[in-house]
């Protein structure tokens, strides 16, 4: 149960991202990604439970699920294709600051 617990958070977080790049910016998306971080944060405290429960083997059941979770869904493309659209982003700058100053990188970082 804690195993699934944890699995099904992951899975929370990809549906929230899949829903943010996918659907346009519209009532409809706010509603959904609304839904699903509440579900998110309500199985979040459910596994906190779960933990204070101070059983090893819960403890070890969550981690496990959490890891299956992240690796069954990360996925290694998505990240390239981050870090170069980052790398061109501050690279073809021209040294003028203008869009590609830090601060605007680091927030980019930040979102979906």
């Amino acid at each position: 149960g804690s195993f699934a617990l944890a699995f099904f958070m992951e899975v929370l977080f990809v549906s929230q991202k899949y829903v943010h790049v996918t659907m346009i910016p519209s009532r409809e998306r706010k509603m959904i990604k609304v839904g699903l971080h509440v579900v998110q944060e309500l199985l979040g405290y459910l596994i906190m439970l779960v933990v204070m429960m101070l059983s090893i083997e819960m403890l070890f059941s969550v981690l496990a699920g959490l890891m299956v979770g992240y690796a069954w869904f990360y996925d290694v493309r998505e990240e390239k294709q981050q870090q170069q659209q980052q790398q061109r982003r501050v690279g073809g700058s021209g040294g003028g600051g203008g869009s590609a100053s830090p601060w605007y990188v680091k927030r980019q970082q930040n979102t979906f």
